[in-house]
């Protein structure tokens, strides 16, 4: 994207959870990410997590967070949390205009977006620590409140169904 348009970071973070119960994060930490984003919107927009990756505000995509991790045998040595917002863009293009959009196309404007990366980092780093404390289940509340594919109709490698929420698994 242009220059200073978007915020995008990446966090290395070191969870104490065994290999085989971290998928789950993302989802723990995409509602940090929303609720921060959430805050920032107000009233202009329903701000959703679509599994597995997506901050959605209005049904579009407003932010993405992706984890990569490396393994040590059964254990998480390290986490990559990377995190892109649309902060900034008032345009995109064609193929992702109506799918995309921005804190500025939703009214929402400042000028330090560092401030907002560290409200971010903050707020994905208590995210991981509750995680490691609670795994999933600490967060299905939350989710089940931001959760964008609920009760929506949904294709998955040609199996259809109606999503009726995220559990604990």
């Amino acid at each position: 994207s242009p220059p200073a348009e978007s915020l995008y970071l990446s966090l290395v973070v070191r969870p104490r959870v065994p290999a085989a119960s971290i998928a789950p994060i993302t989802l723990a930490v995409g509602v940090a990410v929303a609720d921060v984003l959430a805050a920032r919107v107000g009233e202009r927009a329903i701000v959703a997590v679509k599994w597995p990756n997506d901050v959605l505000a209005g049904g579009r995509k407003l932010a993405g967070v992706l984890v990569e991790g490396q393994l040590r045998g059964s254990e998480v040595s390290s986490l990559i949390v990377g995190l892109g917002v649309n902060v900034h863009a008032t345009s995109f293009p064609p193929e992702l205009a109506a799918r995309a959009t921005s804190l500025a196309l939703l009214g929402v404007t400042f000028r330090d977006r560092s401030a907002l990366a560290a409200e971010l980092i903050l707020a994905m780093g208590a995210a991981v620590r509750r995680f490691e404390e609670q795994r999933l289940q600490g967060f299905l509340a939350a989710i089940a409140g931001r959760d964008a594919l609920l009760g929506q109709a949904v294709d998955v490698a040609g199996v259809r169904g109606t999503a009726s929420g995220i559990d604990a698994e």
